[in-house]
């Protein structure tokens, strides 16, 4: 990703190709993990939250409650040594092709860094279908709701509750999949629109284009003026 933001932003030199892609780099293994300080680049776990401010206002299979409710939506995420395909009916995993297993336990486990992310919002859409949702949210003040630290997230493991879709049919799964890659999709192509369209996608707090603010180029809305894509 932060090459990409240097590709874009023409700034390839020789330090820069010694820093992606030579082991004797200057560029020191602390800095490396600093980028926001070393290079000016936004860190990649605020770049990960724009798809989730732009997602907000243009998802509509999910209720507006929940967006307003809920900051965090995953209910993915292993932290058992349960897989996908022992979580799931087992007739369901016999019809299944490989594909849609490896698509299925990408889409499940996808839940980090970011707020809205695909195993949670493909979840809420074939849980909504099967008149399940309150069921799940139940689940997740049963779990969470007297941690202040989780306020605000739908934040349960599907691996440590299996049963929460021991009935879930095979098209249910596969509507899974299919929901879980068209957010992923989404999820890339608001950063794509972010770059080719900055006019289009400003931050609403701060006034200032997303692009400038992961590039690095401005502080504060008055070095707009000055517009980095016009030179």
């Amino acid at each position: 990703m932060n090459f990409l933001f240097d590709l874009i932003n023409g700034d390839l030199s020789e330090d820069n190709i010694s820093f992606y892609f030579h082991k004797n780099s200057q560029i020191t293994a602390s800095e490396q993990k600093n980028l926001e300080n070393t290079r000016g680049i936004l860190d990649i776990s605020e770049v990960n939250q724009i798809p989730d401010n732009l997602l907000k206002h243009q998802l509509t299979f999910v209720p507006k409650e929940i967006l307003s409710n809920y900051s965090w939506i995953m209910v993915g995420h292993n932290f058992s040594s349960k897989t996908t395909k022992e979580i799931i009916p087992e007739a369901v995993a016999k019809e299944l092709n490989s594909k849609e297993l490896a698509d299925l336990d990408k889409i499940l486990q996808d839940s980090f860094g970011s707020g809205l992310c695909p195993s949670g919002l493909a979840m809420l859409y074939v849980t909504q279908k099967r008149g399940e949702l309150e069921k799940w949210i139940n689940l997740n003040n049963e779990l969470f709701g007297n941690i202040p630290e989780v306020n605000g997230r739908l934040n349960f493991s599907v691996y440590g509750k299996p049963e929460m879709i021991s009935k879930w049919d095979t098209e249910n799964f596969r509507e899974l999949i299919s929901v879980g890659n068209a957010v992923k999709f989404a999820r890339l192509k608001c950063l794509i629109d972010v770059f080719v369209e900055p006019e289009k996608n400003i931050n609403i707090q701060t006034g200032i284009p997303y692009v400038y603010e992961i590039l690095g180029y401005i502080k504060t809305p008055k070095d707009l003026s000055e517009e980095p894509f016009s030179r």
